[in-house]
C-alpha cells in the first residue's frame, strides 16, 4: 500500500523544541513519506543533516524579512507543493502556517493542518502581530490545527483561532534517552567535581526574554542563602562564560558566582540531566508544552516551574508550580524538593504513561489516517 505523503514547512530548523518534535515525529512515522521545507536558510548547527541522514529531502527557500524576493521565494514553495504532491500539508509555527498554508491554497492542497507550538505571547509584539494575522485565516486555511498544548488553545481561541478546528496532541519525549541513568551521574558530577552530598539544581534553555533568566538568579541567591551544599547548573546556548550580559546579573549576587556553573551549549542533554536533584524553569510567557521538564521527569528529576502552558498539567502532583516571576516562592519550593525528595520512579512513570514519544506517534498517526487520500 503507497504510503501517504505529508509536506512539512516549518519557519526554520535550528536546533529547538518545535524543531526537535518534527524530527522526531518523522524520524518514527514511518508509515508515512515525508518532505521538509524550511522558510528560511540552512545554517551549520540546524537539522537539516539529521533529516537528510534518515533519509527525508529538505529545501531551504532563505527567505529573509522585508525583502522583495520573498515573492519569488513563495513562488519556489508553490513549486516544491506541486511537484512533491502531498496528501497532506502540515506547517509549523505562524510565519509557516500564514505564509505555507496561504500557498497551499493557491496549490490546491485540500488537507492543511497547522501546527501551534506558542502559548501566551508578549503584549505589542511582532509574533503576537502574526499570530493575530493568522487568526484570521484560521476558519478558511487550514482543515484543522493541532495543538502541543491544552492552555494554548484556550489562549489562541481568544486571539479569534477557530476553537472548533484545534485537536490536541501532546508533545512526547525520548524515555529511552531520557531516563534515570546512575552511571552518568556519576560521570558528570566526576567531571565536575561536584561532591555526591551536593544538591545540584538545573536550568536547561537558551538566553531570552521568555526565560526570565533574571527571576532563576534571584532564586538561587535566596537557596544559597539558606542551603550550603548547592549548586547551580546552567545548560543551553549562551548560557556560559562569554555572555557578559549573564556574568553581569550573577555577579550582581556576591558569592553566587562561586555556587555557579556555566555549561553553554550541550549536545548529551540526557547525560547532563542525571547529574541533577531538580530542575527549575522560570518562563514567563510563550511556553506552550514545555519539553525540558517531560526530560527531566522522565530521567527522575524532579521539577520547580513557573505557570505557563501546561507546566502544571506535566509536572501533576510530583513537582510544584510557581506564580511567574516569584523568586522567592521558587526557592522555597525547590528547597522542599531538596528536602523532601519525590520517587524518581513515579516521574519517570507519569511520562511513560501521559506524554512518551511512542504515544506521541500513536496519536498523530491516527489522525493524520483519518485524512486518507484526500488532495
Amino acid at each position: 500500500m503507497q504510503r501517504l505523503k505529508i509536506l512539512h514547512v516549518i519557519t526554520g530548523l535550528k536546533r529547538s523544541g518545535a524543531e526537535n518534535v518534527l524530527f522526531r515525529l518523522t524520524k518514527n512515522l514511518v508509515l508515512f513519506s515525508h518532505t521538509v521545507v524550511s522558510l528560511t536558510a540552512q545554517s551549520p548547527d540546524d537539522l537539516t543533516h539529521e533529516f537528510r541522514n534518515i533519509g527525508i529531502d529538505v529545501f531551504h527557500l532563505n527567505m529573509q524579512p522585508n525583502r522583495f524576493s520573498t515573492f519569488f521565494k513563495c513562488i519556489q514553495l508553490f513549486k516544491i507543493i506541486r511537484q512533491t504532491k502531498p496528501d497532506i500539508m502540515q506547517t509549523w509555527m505562524y510565519h509557516a502556517d500564514v505564509i505555507g498554508g496561504l500557498i497551499g491554497k493557491l496549490a490546491g492542497i485540500k488537507t492543511i493542518i497547522w501546527n501551534i507550538r506558542n502559548g501566551t505571547l508578549p503584549k505589542d509584539s511582532s509574533i503576537q502581530f502574526i499570530a493575530r494575522l493568522a487568526s484570521c485565516f484560521s476558519r478558511w486555511v487550514p482543515t484543522a490545527i493541532i495543538s502541543c498544548s491544552k492552555n494554548a488553545i484556550i489562549f489562541h481561541s481568544s486571539l479569534g483561532y477557530n476553537q472548533s478546528k484545534f485537536k490536541h496532541i501532546p508533545n512526547g519525549i525520548n524515555c529511552n534517552a531520557f531516563c534515570i541513568d546512575t552511571e552518568a551521574r556519576a560521570r558528570f558530577r566526576g567531571a565536575y567535581h561536584i561532591p555526591d552530598k551536593t544538591k545540584c539544581i538545573g536550568f536547561v534553555a537558551r538566553w531570552h526574554a521568555q526565560k526570565d533568566i533574571p527571576t532563576f538568579l534571584k532564586a538561587c541567591h535566596l537557596i544559597a542563602q539558606q542551603q550550603n551544599d548547592v549548586c547551580f547548573i546552567m545548560i543551553g546556548s549562551n548560557l556560559d562564560t562569554k555572555n557578559n550580559d549573564l556574568e553581569k546579573e550573577i555577579q550582581t549576587f556576591g558569592g553566587l558566582k562561586k555556587k555557579m556553573l556555566l555549561l553553554g551549549a550541550q549536545k548529551d542533554i540526557p547525560a547532563l540531566m542525571s547529574g541533577l536533584d531538580v530542575l527549575c524553569m522560570t518562563s514567563s510567557f510563550g511556553e506552550g508544552f514545555p519539553n525540558v521538564i517531560g526530560e527531566a521527569m522522565a530521567s527522575g528529576v524532579p521539577c520547580v516551574a513557573t505557570d505557563v502552558g501546561d507546566a502544571a498539567e506535566i509536572i501533576y502532583d510530583m513537582g510544584c508550580v510557581a506564580p511567574i516571576g516569584d523568586a522567592k516562592n521558587i526557592a522555597q519550593r525547590v528547597i522542599m524538593l531538596l528536602n523532601n525528595p519525590v520517587n524518581s520512579m513515579q516521574l519517570r512513570k507519569h511520562i511513560l504513561q501521559n506524554y512518551s514519544l511512542e504515544k506521541m506517534t500513536a496519536d498523530y498517526a491516527t489522525f493524520y489516517s483519518q485524512f486518507g487520500t484526500t488532495k
